[in-house]
């Protein structure tokens, strides 16, 4: 008897795409987006895309240093199908990383203010242009009191 070979029939699969933009930024590289155990990175654009996800309803979240991460539920992939997802733009002033823009967020900001530059704590130059300045104070003033995840 001789075995034959069979071939591994792939699942069904389909493809995520979308755009994520970071809130105070011209660029907006580096956020990094999740679904069913996958991660793409942002390019300059906000742009990103999975293929070959399995069919199923999946979370999609949305997370980059400094911002509030973003939770989609549910995400329907259907086989051989596109999913588009809503563009998104993350909230800046997550200075700590404790998925909250509070009085912390404010003070690492304001101890690390110096708008003739160069930034002495990276993490409080949120807009990444160098400087710790007004623009960075204002990005954690107006997201003050929100938290994760934030809505898709």
């Amino acid at each position: 008897m001789t075995l034959t070979p069979t071939a591994t029939v792939p699942p069904y699969t389909g493809r995520v795409y979308g755009i994520v933009r970071l809130e105070g930024r011209s660029n907006h590289s580096g956020a990094v987006v999740s679904i069913a155990g996958y991660y793409a990175v942002t390019g300059n654009g906000g742009e990103y895309g999975f293929e070959h996800i399995p069919a199923g309803v999946w979370s999609a979240v949305a997370r980059h240093e400094g911002y509030l991460s973003a939770l989609r539920y549910p995400v329907t992939v259907l086989p051989g199908q596109d999913a588009l997802l809503p563009e998104l733009t993350l909230r800046s002033g997550d200075v700590n990383g404790d998925c909250a823009i509070d009085l912390f967020d404010l003070v690492l900001v304001a101890l690390a203010y110096n708008p003739y530059g160069p930034a002495s704590d990276p993490r409080a130059d949120l807009n990444a242009d160098g400087v710790v300045n007004l623009l960075d104070l204002v990005l954690v003033s107006t997201n003050y009191s929100l938290h994760c995840p934030q809505t898709w």
